[in-house]
């Protein structure tokens, strides 16, 4: 995965099993750069708080790890991540926004 910088805006770009995806860079939670945090598979973690998402389609997995179950039931689900389609041209990644 890496980070583009698009018109001033933030994408992550991640390549799952040779598919690549686009989504925002800013975590929804806090705005910890999800470039900085780590992809398994397609789920991408939140550096700062642990926040899990779908990179392909920009779903929320999971929130705030760590807190009690019944903290975590009081701080509000991140909204999902906003997502770019993509287009490959051989060598090249086209971001359609």
């Amino acid at each position: 995965m890496t980070e583009v910088v698009v018109d001033g805006g933030e994408i992550l770009l991640a390549n799952v099993d040779g598919s690549y995806y686009a989504v925002a860079n800013r975590c929804p939670h806090r705005g910890g750069k999800l470039s900085h945090g780590m992809l398994r598979g397609s789920t991408i973690v939140c550096p700062w708080h642990g926040s899990q998402f779908d990179v392909r389609d920009g779903r929320v997995i999971r929130w705030v790890r760590g807190l009690p179950a019944i903290l975590a039931r009081m701080v509000a689900r991140p909204t999902p991540l906003a997502t770019y389609e993509l287009e490959v041209e051989g060598d090249t990644l086209l971001l359609k926004i």
